[in-house]
């Protein structure tokens, strides 16, 4: 038995590890039963691995812990923290090319000019291609708080602040599980149009 995520190193222009594809091959041939967390991963199993028989591949979707919840008080304080004082954009996740991350900001330096105190806070680190990137807005977008890895148990805070959840993607998601986590939490979610997102959402 084996579960699958996403089949993402197999969409193209995406900067992954190449022997991710053969063992995923790998493993799918070898699999008695898969699993995997979306209708849309498992339609993509059609495109990218059409030996693989769809009567053997099943969807679970993904669970959200008890600890994705609102919390108020706790939000206060963080937003004491940080110093931020109106509305907040927020997005969680890695800091790779296809999450659409240079598009929130861009998007984000369009609407503060028509929202008082607007505020974007990203949660997350780069991976090894965006690296320089991410140190580069560092420095250029000195009014966006980027606040690097988070740990689990602090995420509800985060998603608590916001007054809005973005996830911009443009490729490679088999679930979207940040925007769960936020809808949990009680935040409103923006997201690109990917199937994925439509199907879980």
């Amino acid at each position: 038995i084996s579960a699958i995520h996403d089949l993402g190193p197999f969409e193209a222009d995406l900067t992954r590890i190449p022997i991710e594809k053969y063992l995923i091959r790998f493993v799918a041939k070898r699999a008695t039963f898969i699993t995997t967390v979306s209708n849309h991963v498992k339609k993509q199993f059609k495109s990218y691995l059409p030996l693989v028989k769809q009567e053997k591949i099943a969807v679970l979707y993904n669970g959200i812990d008890e600890m994705y919840k609102s919390q108020p008080e706790r939000a206060k304080i963080l937003k004491k923290k940080l110093g931020i004082k109106g509305q907040v954009i927020l997005y969680v996740g890695r800091i790779a090319p296809f999450k659409g991350v240079s598009d929130i900001i861009q998007a984000y330096n369009i609407a503060k000019n028509n929202v008082d105190n607007l505020t974007l806070v990203v949660v997350g680190k780069p991976d090894y291609s965006m690296s320089k990137i991410y140190a580069e807005w560092k420095n250029k977008y000195i009014d966006i708080h980027f606040v690097g890895f988070v740990p689990d148990e602090e995420l509800a805070a985060y998603y608590s602040i916001a007054d809005i959840f973005v996830a911009y993607s443009n490729a490679s998601e088999g679930f979207g599980l940040t925007p769960i986590e936020a809808l949990s939490c009680g935040t409103p979610v923006i997201c690109s149009a990917l199937p994925v997102f439509k199907e879980i959402l």
